[in-house]
Order: C-alpha cells, then sequence, then structure tokens
C-alpha cells in the first residue's frame, strides 16, 4: 500500500513537473512572439533613413532659396546712394527682425521652424528665431537642416548713414545689433545661417 501510494505521489509530481513544463514552454513561446511583433511594429512606424535624408535634402534646398531669394529681393522704397539693395542685408543693418521672420516664414513651409544665427567666422551669434524671439533659440528636432547665405556689408553702414540720407528712404536705424555682437570685428562678411527643422 505505501509503495503504491509512492507510486501515486511519484505520478503525480510527475504529472505536476509535465504541466509546469508546458505551462513555461507556452509562456516563452508567447514572450517570444511578442517582441518580435512588437519590433515589427516599431520598425515600420519609424521612417526609413532615405524618407529622412530625402527630407533633410529638401529642407536645405529650401533654406538656400529662401535666404538667396532674400538677398535678391530690393527693398522697398528708394534706398540711399551706395545702400545695398538687399532685404536681407537691410534686415541686418535696420535690425528688423520682424521682416525677416515675415518674410521667411513666406517662404518656407509652415510646419518648419527655424533658429538664425550670423557669424562673422571666428564668433557665432544667434539673431532669432521663426517665432520672433530676438538672440532666443528654440529647441530643435532632429533631423535637422542648416542653410548658409554669406554677406557683405560695408562696416560704415552698420553704424548708421547721416538721418537725412535715412529720412529719405524711410530707413530708421541708430546702430545696428551686429556692431554690438561682433564689437571688435573690422571686417565686412557675415555668414547668415537658418537652422531648420519640421514639427
Amino acid at each position: 500500500m505505501r509503495s503504491e501510494n509512492r507510486l501515486n505521489g511519484k505520478n503525480m509530481l510527475q504529472h505536476f513537473l509535465d504541466d509546469h513544463g508546458q505551462m513555461m514552454t507556452l509562456e516563452v513561446v508567447f514572450f517570444a512572439t511578442t517582441v518580435i511583433l512588437s519590433l515589427v511594429f516599431i520598425y515600420n512606424l519609424s521612417p526609413p533613413s532615405v524618407v529622412t535624408n530625402k527630407y533633410s535634402s529638401n529642407l536645405k534646398i529650401m533654406g538656400d532659396d529662401a535666404l538667396r531669394s532674400l538677398y535678391t529681393q530690393p527693398i522697398i522704397g528708394v534706398p540711399p546712394k551706395g545702400y545695398p539693395n538687399s532685404r536681407l542685408v537691410h534686415y541686418l543693418i535696420t535690425n528688423d527682425y520682424g521682416d525677416l521672420v515675415s518674410d521667411l516664414n513666406d517662404l518656407l513651409p509652415s510646419n518648419v521652424m527655424y533658429n538664425i544665427y550670423v557669424s562673422n567666422g571666428t564668433n557665432t551669434m544667434v539673431w532669432c528665431n521663426s517665432q520672433g524671439g530676438i538672440g532666443q533659440v528654440l529647441p530643435v528636432v532632429d533631423p535637422v537642416t542648416v542653410s548658409h547665405y554669406v554677406v557683405s556689408i560695408d562696416p560704415s553702414y552698420l553704424t548708421g548713414f547721416s538721418e537725412e540720407m535715412y529720412m529719405d528712404a524711410g530707413i530708421y536705424v541708430d546702430r545696428s545689433d551686429l556692431c554690438y555682437m561682433f564689437g571688435d570685428y573690422d571686417g565686412s562678411v557675415y555668414d547668415v545661417m537658418l537652422e531648420m527643422w519640421y514639427t
């Protein structure tokens, strides 16, 4: 009788272990399936790098075109003799942050945000951002694309013309912020950088 009980107990234990082993095997299979499906789902949601590179390339072209367009567009009104007839240069000389941002917002897609920097080749300073924040940097979202446009500005324009010359052209400026940013810079070349990303 005792040996029968032992055998029954042993069989029950063996049966329990077999069931437990089967359950563990099923759990492992279920877990592995869940992980594989999750990875496939995440991969399908992630844009491929080719698409990202295409977006970045297209955005760079749009940024380059926008800066070039601003540079080649003449200023409104009659400029003083010798004054650079370029909206981009005019905006830098006269600290016209609002019109610069407004024009760029018209030239770029509405879902593009940007920061504008100006560099003299040694130092790079924040000019403004797409929301009009002067000297403020918006947090960027990858991928980020940067466009450049190099301009030349006669240093005498940065400290102001005679009052009559400015009045005749409807230009009012005391001193360009470039003077404050690059006070000891005696050159005339500036790199306007447009750091852009999609929202």
